[in-house]
């Protein structure tokens, strides 16, 4: 009698020990609330190449050039887009790339490729303090324009970013000519980065 009161005693506990091993898959249900803006771009980050300065790309288009050759883009989450503020309806907010460049102090810089729904597409260079956009840069775009009258020509910006963050922007008319050289009306602008992360105009 005693073992039978002894079982007796002990398969409550044996039972309590089976619910417990069934419930613990539950735990795989818990869904890890959604990631801030903030913690998406700090994850971005640390996934993105990054490359040397000085950068440049050329009229002639292609792809940005740094020390270690063409950059090479890296698509972004969609759920990061909605931070770049700058995309108007005219882009494709559904596919933006990037990639990284050295820190200017305690900014983050990261160069975005943007797509037109056009088929074109157009470079920005964007600062971020504390994982937060701070502030944008149009670098290089392709369009087309008219020229005192000739619609067969096509304005181009092209930039090239010095060692120390010097950043120089071009605009010129290229009128479609044979002289695919030909430079119009060019336009050159010098710009820095301050310490809050502001492109500055010089």
């Amino acid at each position: 009698m005693p073992r039978y009161i002894a079982i007796l005693f002990a398969l409550p506990l044996l039972l309590s020990c089976f619910e417990s091993a069934e419930a613990k898959p539950l735990a795989k249900n818990f869904v890890e609330p959604a990631k801030s803006l903030e913690e998406q771009f700090d994850d971005l980050y640390k996934l993105l190449n990054e490359y040397s300065l000085p950068i440049s790309l050329s009229p002639k288009g292609g792809y940005p050039r740094s020390p270690e050759g063409a950059i090479e883009f890296t698509e972004m989450p969609k759920s990061l887009i909605s931070a770049f503020k700058f995309l108007s309806d005219s882009y494709d907010k559904n596919f933006l790339v990037a990639a990284k460049l050295p820190k200017n102090k305690n900014i983050d810089i990261i160069i975005v490729r943007t797509y037109l729904l056009s088929g074109q597409n157009e470079l920005y260079l964007c600062t971020f303090l504390n994982n937060t956009i701070i502030d944008w840069l149009e670098i290089y775009s392709v369009g087309e324009a008219e020229y005192k009258g000739r619609t067969e020509a096509t304005i181009i910006t092209s930039f090239s970013i010095a060692s120390n963050y010097k950043i120089t922007i071009k605009t010129a008319f290229h009128p479609n000519t044979a002289d695919a050289k030909e430079e119009l009306d060019v336009k050159q602008n010098t710009y820095i980065i301050n310490d809050g992360g502001k492109f500055v105009k010089k």
